[in-house]
């Protein structure tokens, strides 16, 4: 299977290419008010707003460095749970190259945060371990229920139908 490869601040880390839509350039984001620090904003994708985070500020709470390689990465997010996937965006650093690995070369590291249910097993790859980011648990349910709301009122201020 392939694998995009990305950076969290000094560590590898990679998630499905199947989960990959596109991989765009750092664009400016429209700043979202009473969101948290990891929620980067939303930007304009092909006409629809969308939600970007900021994985770096998810998982070490320093946003990510603007650098060449930084990118966002625009993923198949199942929500809600088992329904349909969103697109949602996630800024990350290191975004630059492409792995070939099989999920049994993941191995459990017996270490599972609570706070970040996306991480999982790790395997050694050239350029040191390697973990693996599990897209479906990479928001958690509560922001989701934020992002994905479908009580979204129209811009003059009714609900829709």
């Amino acid at each position: 299977m392939l694998l995009l490869q990305f950076r969290i601040g000094k560590e590898l880390y990679a998630l499905p290419a199947t989960k990959v839509v596109e991989v765009v350039p750092i664009v400016n984001l429209k700043q979202i008010p009473c969101t948290p620090d990891y929620m980067a904003g939303v930007m304009n994708y092909r006409g629809q707003p969308l939600p970007v985070l900021d994985l770096s500020s998810l998982a070490l709470g320093t946003p990510s460095r603007k650098r060449f390689s930084t990118r966002i990465i625009l993923v198949r997010f199942p929500w809600p749970p088992g329904c349909e996937e969103e697109i949602l965006g996630i800024v990350a650093e290191g975004t630059s190259e492409v792995i070939r690995s099989e999920i049994t070369d993941f191995k459990p590291c017996g270490v599972y945060p609570k706070d970040a249910p996306y991480l999982k097993g790790i395997k050694t790859g050239v350029d040191g371990m390697v973990q693996w980011v599990d897209v479906a648990h990479l928001i958690p349910k509560h922001v989701c229920e934020v992002i994905y709301s479908e009580e979204e009122s129209r811009p003059d201020g009714t609900a829709p139908d």
